[in-house]
């Protein structure tokens, strides 16, 4: 099989699902398909207000001039009310909707009810020379009958009056008045529809920005908070510190009962490494006297002591003094011969005249 005829293929596929679409929507009355080889015809009945067909019309021709389009209404009491349709055969190629040159084309256009022929030649023309060539541009390779049909619903709704269709139909100054004053209301609300469409960008696109920018902050802060999370336990411990001698620490039960379990463990610590370095260095002759008193060894601890002492120092004195009586007394005389031949007077002559 060639690319062409699988295209062929491809585009009767999405024809067919577009003909139940249609059939579906419209209704079997409103809507019709017949093959004109090599291309289809759909006959499409457009109204400003959808009305379901009558039970005997339901298998009838839509082309038939005695079908009612207004079904149980009133054109007195009803606001609904059909005044205008029209009924419209397009032309489909085989190609069409895959080849975007393949668009269809308006092959006549019958008013129906009481829609004058001025009128419905305004709306022919409107449909060949807007509606199509701008479905065919924005919509390419896509299906757009039902967009074709709901455009030109719009265009009739506006001219679904009685006494608008009377001064439209009668050819007059009038007419044409008000047929001017229904295209520059319809490109008002076309021009309206575009600024409402800016504004709405304009608004999503402002939100899109501040998403972004919301994204960007939260992601910044989630960084920095890895970063703190990262924080070495000193970094923290001094981050505390600062963060207590600019805030204050509130004393509670709590905090004072912390506090001074803190300074008797360090005071206890303190006392025991003062004890370890007392017994470590060398004690001078006072503090070796005052260890001793502490300990109980002292001379003046107790009453014996004391007596013990004073009893030593007796025996001492009375030892001195037998020494004393038995030394020989010849060795202390006065009168020995031996110092008198001494001439003590010509040695410190002899000093004084040598140093002279």
């Amino acid at each position: 099989m060639s690319d062409s005829d699988e295209l062929q293929l491809q585009c009767a596929e999405e024809q067919e699902m577009e003909e139940m679409a249609l059939a579906s929507i419209f209704g079997h009355r409103d809507f019709n398909s017949k093959l004109n080889p090599p291309c289809k015809e759909w006959t499409i009945v457009i109204l400003p207000y959808p009305s379901p067909p009558d039970e005997s019309e339901s298998d009838g021709d839509a082309s038939d001039d005695h079908v009612d389009y207004n079904v149980g209404r009133s054109p007195d009491s009803d606001g609904d009310y059909n005044h205008v349709g029209l009924l419209l055969t397009l032309s489909i190629p085989p190609l069409y909707p895959l080849d975007k040159e393949a668009a269809p084309s308006v092959k006549f256009g019958k008013p129906l009810i009481s829609l004058p022929h001025p009128v419905c030649t305004d709306l022919m023309t409107h449909i060949k020379d807007t509606l199509l060539p701008g479905l065919k541009e924005s919509m390419a390779g896509m299906p757009y009958m039902y967009d074709l049909g709901e455009g030109i619903r719009e265009w009739l709704l506006e001219r679904n009056d009685p006494s608008i269709v009377r001064d439209l139909g009668d050819g007059s100054m009038y007419g044409e008045m008000i047929r001017r004053k229904l295209e520059q209301d319809r490109e008002k609300v076309r021009s309206d529809i575009c600024a409402l469409g800016e504004l709405i960008f304009s608004f999503v696109l402002s939100q899109f920005y501040n998403l972004n920018v919301l994204e960007g902050k939260n992601a910044t802060e989630y960084e920095s908070q890895k970063t703190e999370d990262t924080m070495t336990q000193a970094e923290i411990e001094e981050m505390e510190v600062r963060k207590r001698r600019a805030e204050g620490t509130p004393c509670t039960d709590e905090t004072f009962e912390k506090w001074a379990n803190s300074f008797n463990a360090e005071k206890e610590t303190e006392d025991e490494s003062r004890n370890n370095n007392a017994t470590t260095e060398k004690l001078n002759g006072r503090e070796l006297f005052l260890q001793g008193l502490a300990k109980g060894r002292g001379i003046g601890k107790s009453a014996a002591g004391l007596e013990a002492a004073v009893a030593s120092a007796g025996s001492v004195k009375k030892n001195a003094v037998a020494a004393a009586e038995n030394a020989d007394e010849d060795l202390f005389d006065d009168g020995d011969s031996d110092l008198d031949d001494l001439d003590f007077d010509d040695d410190f002559d002899d000093d004084d005249s040598t140093n002279s």
